[in-house]
């Protein structure tokens, strides 16, 4: 994260996330959390975060999408000094849920210096793969199934677990494009072990296939998507929400999407 996203000595993070109040003292870096219920993460404003942007020099602010969502909505009460914060934003990063790409553009109009970056990743693995706003677009109108999330960091390896027809992750390990399974992720950071949950632990390290890059371990995340031939990829849902219809398995983030778009 560090690397990433230029986080340490001499700069200013805002965390609209309470774990992430966390990340900019340990990076060295001024951390503000703005004025705001952190449990739940609707309450902040517009005025909040422009606030906590102007007390910490911040030139990254990290929102949950829910957080992202009223901030716009109470964009309104911006004043003039408000809005030129907000201006100096340089990187605004949002994860957690997926963020529609209208959601992010209407973020950018009031950050307009910002590179808005939504990255995937877990408390098991942070950070794993990071794709922007302008590159969500693009792959958005190629027709993908699902939210990009981008490519895999320099230090992290993706691979997917293809579903059987009763839903499950049953294949082999693998990086065919375009197999829908689930996500499984190896990097340097990735969690050492789960403390006292055997059988979860077991079950996260269960894969057939490669093993993973020397002195890193696999770990199943949960998450089903596939890769596109372009190495990028895309979060199509839970694994325990899939459904197993007359047709097929179903992962939820297609028939959301299509639902949210008639709206």
């Amino acid at each position: 994260l560090a690397e990433r996203y230029g986080i340490g000595p001499g700069s200013g993070l805002v965390a609209g996330f309470a774990p992430f109040a966390l990340l900019g003292p340990a990076l060295g870096a001024r951390s503000v959390t703005p004025d705001m219920d952190v449990t739940s993460p609707s309450t902040l404003t517009a005025q909040a975060t422009a606030a906590a942007v102007a007390a910490a020099d911040a030139t990254t602010l990290f929102l949950s999408p829910a957080a992202i969502a009223n901030v716009v909505a109470t964009s309104g009460d911006l004043t003039d000094d408000d809005r030129a914060a907000l201006a100096r934003v340089q990187t605004f990063l949002s994860a957690g849920a997926p963020v529609s790409g209208s959601l992010l553009a209407a973020a950018e109009s009031l950050m307009p210096a910002a590179t808005a970056h939504t990255p995937y990743g877990m408390t098991e693995g942070l950070l794993l793969t990071d794709v922007t706003a302008d590159e969500i677009r693009a792959a958005e109108a190629s027709g993908g199934r699902g939210v990009c999330v981008g490519r895999p960091v320099a230090t992290a390896t993706v691979r997917v677990v293809a579903l059987d027809e009763q839903g499950r992750a049953t294949g082999e390990l693998g990086d065919t494009p375009d197999v829908t399974g689930e996500i499984v992720v190896a990097a340097p950071h990735v969690k050492d072990r789960y403390d006292r949950l055997w059988l979860t632990e077991r079950a996260s390290r269960r894969v057939d296939g490669p093993a993973a890059p020397e002195g890193q371990r696999w770990h199943r995340t949960g998450d089903v998507g596939h890769l596109d031939a372009d190495g990028r990829l895309w979060v199509e849902g839970r694994l325990a929400h899939v459904v197993v219809t007359a047709d097929g398995v179903v992962t939820p983030v297609a028939p959301e999407q299509a639902a949210e778009s008639s709206n």
